[in-house]
């Protein structure tokens, strides 16, 4: 009976560790989970709401140090004429949890790129989709898996105005470019030539 209990438990402890390791949890996840976190931070007034408007990079990496965090990112706002953006550090688990964010201090307002009907912040959680759901795609898969940062500007395709969200992998010498509708609808995907 004794062994019966001890082999349930050494069961259910395993699946648990195999839970624990999600290998779904990429640094192209916690770019679009930033996104999420800075729109909720917003929601629950933690943060200023040009956070959703004005964002224009993120920048994740890999935290080598002492559990729990696992990446930090950096969410910056458009870049100002002069001085450096106001930016939004957040850090993460190795399971994609949020546990701390601040504003870095320093930072100087950019200007409002205008974006409608959807904001800068859906603009790139949309464009960050197309990358989670194809990972296992060979043209996407490195951007996936060594995702560094991304960036969101004004585009043209077809004689269209698009955001163009631009996404650098530490393993790639092109960006995957990711051409999002203004309606938050994606239009294409391609390897810059």
């Amino acid at each position: 009976m004794k062994n019966a209990f001890l082999l349930t438990v050494a069961l259910l402890a395993s699946q648990f560790a195999a839970a624990h390791n999600d290998t779904t949890i990429s640094t192209a996840k916690i770019a679009e989970l930033s996104a999420h976190r800075a729109d909720r931070l917003i929601a629950l007034g933690k943060i200023d709401g040009s956070f959703v408007t004005r964002t224009e990079t993120i920048e994740v990496t890999t935290v080598a140090g002492p559990a729990p965090v696992a990446y930090k990112s950096i969410v910056s706002q458009t870049q100002p004429q002069s001085g450096q953006p106001i930016q939004l550090e957040l850090q993460f688990d190795h399971d994609g949890k949020p546990l701390s964010y601040k504003v870095l201090s320093g930072g100087i307002a950019g200007p409002d790129m205008q974006w409608s009907p959807k904001n800068a912040g859906e603009l790139i959680e949309n464009g960050m989709h197309p990358i989670l759901d194809n990972s296992a795609d060979a043209t996407i898969a490195p951007y996936f898996k060594d995702f560094s940062n991304l960036v969101l500007v004004k585009g043209t395709l077809a004689g269209k105005e698009v955001a163009l969200v631009q996404i650098t992998a530490s393993s790639q010498a092109k960006k995957l470019n990711v051409y999002v509708n203004l309606d938050g609808s994606i239009n294409s995907i391609a390897v810059e030539p």
